[in-house]
């Protein structure tokens, strides 16, 4: 699984960019240790934590790009 730092702002434009690709058959996971959503489900709630900075770290399921740690940084919004 490839580690990947990013600040919540660049996540959030990255999630939303997925919405549409979803519709066309992507296939979208999100695992937190609190939930684990998948499709516009998993970016809805992602999106939402990101806004309210609750979450620092989630594993990012991707069948186009592939498996990601996400670390997120909330100082390089």
């Amino acid at each position: 699984m490839q580690h990947l730092l990013s600040s919540a702002g660049h996540l959030l434009h990255y999630l939303t960019s997925l919405r549409s690709q979803i519709d066309m058959g992507r296939k979208i996971r999100v695992e937190t240790e609190h939930y684990t959503l998948e499709g516009k489900a998993a970016i809805e709630r992602v999106s939402l934590d990101l806004k309210a900075e609750r979450i620092t770290r989630f594993k990012l399921f991707d069948s186009v790009m592939g498996n990601r740690d996400v670390e997120v940084n909330y100082h390089g919004k």
